[in-house]
Order: structure tokens, then C-alpha cells, then sequence
């Protein structure tokens, strides 16, 4: 399972649409720490010229609270990705197990082990479970019904 968890094309599917979903607002939040930095060197140019205390201050403050609001724009950030990355792993592991499933009853077997240590190819229907989560996808891109797998 967690070979066709890998390997499945519904995996980079789901991993691509997360980027896609999570990229702008990490670059964002990138943005963001480039902008803390800049008003830091800032704050340093006015305490190395000792000057404009009330500049200085307002700095600070100005600081303090955009690291406080970046640091819980990152925490959700962060919690919200590992909600979507949960939620989209066990999308497709529930995709790979259905189609386990389908692949047995098509080939008429009776039992599919998961866990083994050895198993001769003739019994290995891996590639062909594989092969079929490729159909699937791809006819569900196209809007048509996904074809039975080669026996």
C-alpha cells in the first residue's frame, strides 16, 4: 500500500493542487520576514547614530507587533497545511485501497495480502493496481468511466 501510496499519480495530483493552494501564501509569509528584516537594519541605523529616541521606539513597536503577527500567521499557516496534507493522504489512500478492491473482484481473487515478505510476480498485482489508478485518473480528467484492468 504505501508503494502504490507513493507511486499513484492521485499522490502528485493531490501534491501539486496543495502547493498550488499553500505557494502564495508561503511566499507571503517570505515576504513578510523580508520586511521585518529591512525595518531591523533600519532600527540599527538609528541606534548606531543615537539619534530620534522616538523614532527608535516606534521601531520597536513597529517590529515587535509585525514578528507577533507573522508568528501566528505562520502557526496557522502551518496547522492549516498539515489539515489539507492529512486530509488529501487519506483521499488518495482511500483511492488506492477502493481500487484494490476493484483490481481483486475484476481478476476474481479471493484474498489480497498487504504485508508480505516474498511474493512470486504471478501473484503480485501491484503494477496492476498501479497501472489502474493511472486509467482512473486519467479517464476522470476526461469524463469518461474508467476501463476494466487487463486479466
Amino acid at each position: 500500500v504505501t508503494y502504490l501510496m507513493e507511486k499513484a499519480p492521485q499522490s502528485e495530483a493531490a501534491s501539486t493542487k496543495l502547493k498550488s493552494k499553500f505557494t502564495p501564501v508561503e511566499k507571503k509569509l517570505a515576504k513578510e520576514l523580508d520586511e521585518i528584516n529591512k525595518l531591523e537594519l533600519e532600527l540599527n541605523k538609528i541606534k548606531v547614530s543615537k539619534k530620534n529616541v522616538k523614532l527608535q521606539r516606534q521601531k520597536e513597536r513597529e517590529i515587535r507587533t509585525r514578528k507577533r503577527k507573522r508568528s501566528r500567521s505562520l502557526q496557522d499557516f502551518r496547522e492549516e497545511l498539515r489539515f489539507a496534507r492529512d486530509a488529501a493522504l487519506d483521499d488518495v489512500q482511500k483511492e488506492v485501497f477502493k481500487a484494490i478492491d476493484e483490481v481483486r473482484a475484476q481478476l476474481d481473487i479471493d484474498i489480497i495480502l498487504q504485508d508480505y515478505v516474498s511474493a512470486s510476480q504471478d501473484v503480485d498485482i501491484t503494477p496492476i493496481v498501479l497501472e489502474y489508478l493511472k486509467n482512473k485518473l486519467n479517464a476522470a480528467s476526461q469524463g469518461k468511466p474508467v476501463q476494466s484492468v487487463p486479466k
